[in-house]
């Protein structure tokens, strides 16, 4: 078998095995997008080769190279899911109530590739992860 034979077969099975999916997932967003019908990012977490967290970020790419935008990508992982799975709405903050907060050093609305490098994490009103420092556990 030469190389170039080779070259064609392995882009092939590229192209049916990673490439039509996609295309695919891009179309079905678009779709969905288009009839108004709610994006709930990371519902199935867990079934996909990648870890969590990566499967996650890679679910938020296709999103965006669906063509939507970082604010639509952002509603559908964060705003959408919390009203669909506590239908009544969301409840109003409370003064001195804890938050989990995620802080980035760029606004992930103008760059999504911001998620992938968060810069503080407070969980129940502590800090787990700061880049700035070691937090002590």
């Amino acid at each position: 078998m030469n190389a170039i034979f080779f070259a064609i077969q392995l882009m092939e099975l590229i192209v049916r095995r990673w490439l039509a999916p996609l295309q695919a997932a891009q179309s079905l967003v678009r779709l969905l997008e288009d009839k108004a019908i709610p994006l709930l990012a990371g519902s199935d977490t867990g079934v996909h080769p990648l870890g969590a967290g990566e499967a996650f970020m890679a679910e938020l790419q296709v999103l965006e190279s669906a063509g939507l935008t970082p604010h639509q990508v952002l509603r559908a992982a964060t705003y959408t899911p919390r009203l669909t799975w506590q239908p009544g709405g969301l409840p109003a903050s409370w003064i001195g109530s804890q938050a989990d907060l995620v802080l980035y050093s760029e606004n992930p609305f103008d760059n999504l590739a911001a998620l992938q490098n968060p810069q503080e994490v407070i969980l129940n009103g502590l800090t787990v992860f700061s880049i700035s420092h070691q937090v002590q556990p």
